[in-house]
């Protein structure tokens, strides 16, 4: 649990940092975060396990609300590539909050577990939304293998000409 007050003291310290930084009108709400932050790292000091409670429920909610944003918007670009891999990485999301809430004596390695498993499951999906983005896949698939080493740069495109006006 030190860690994690480190962490938060850490996290707060630079959240009033950036109230500083900010304009006026923002900074309000990096001040506010800040104090929060530095004062739930002063809990978690003073009772860890306390501490321990309140990081499961919080990560089990935490995971169990973008596991239902992953479904909604797995659905919502239903024609796109591996549209299912959203609804997927949102179930199992689910899965691993309610998993996480209803344990009575979650162990932290446990709960270091369950974050793993969501944060590989994130990072492929990330992985795979920015290999379609950058149309990398049908680039890659198009070349022989020995073209993909010695593949030319694109040619520039030309400037548009320019109609010539009448007075």
């Amino acid at each position: 649990m030190v860690l994690t007050a480190a962490f938060l003291i850490g996290w707060g310290l630079a959240q009033l940092l950036g109230a500083v930084m900010v304009r006026r009108g923002n900074s309000l709400l990096y001040v506010i975060g800040g104090i929060l932050a530095v004062g739930a790292g002063v809990l978690a000091l003073a009772w860890p396990d306390m501490t321990l409670f309140v990081l499961v429920v919080f990560v089990g909610w935490s995971l169990i609300v973008w596991g239902v944003i992953d479904v909604l918007g797995g659905f919502a670009v239903r024609g796109l590539p591996y549209w299912w891999l959203y609804v997927v990485r949102g179930v199992v999301s689910v899965w691993l909050g309610f998993f996480a809430l209803h344990r009575e004596v979650l162990t932290i390695e446990v709960l270091t577990f369950v974050i793993g498993i969501q944060i590989i499951m994130w990072g492929v999906g990330d992985l795979m939304v920015a290999h379609l983005l950058h149309d990398a896949k049908t680039d890659w698939m198009g070349m022989k293998a020995t073209d993909r080493r010695s593949a030319p740069a694109k040619p520039a495109r030309k400037p548009a000409k320019r109609k010539a006006t009448r007075r």
